[in-house]
């Protein structure tokens, strides 16, 4: 079975000036924006902002924080986008 992960096409197609994304737990909100933001910054540099709006300050606290960026890491991703 392939995996499916989360992905901002649509909401890009709308070419915004700001896209708001909400949805259930666990779909894959983040490790899309983290990706994207994080591709974006390597392939233009600090051109655009992003911004991660969490309910609690412990999100970004910590392992916690760190944990945001893991899944993007695991998937090889952050290698893949900077040849190693």
């Amino acid at each position: 079975m392939k995996n499916k992960f989360y992905t901002l096409d649509n909401i890009l197609k709308e070419n915004a000036d700001y896209n708001i994304i909400y949805g259930e737990r666990s779909n894959g909100k983040t490790t899309a924006v983290l990706s994207y933001a994080l591709r974006d910054y390597i392939n233009i540099g600090y051109k655009n902002q992003l911004a991660i709006i969490r309910r609690w300050e412990e999100d970004f606290k910590g392992k916690n924080g760190q944990q945001m960026f893991e899944n993007i890491v695991a998937l090889n991703w952050v290698s893949e986008w900077t040849k190693g």
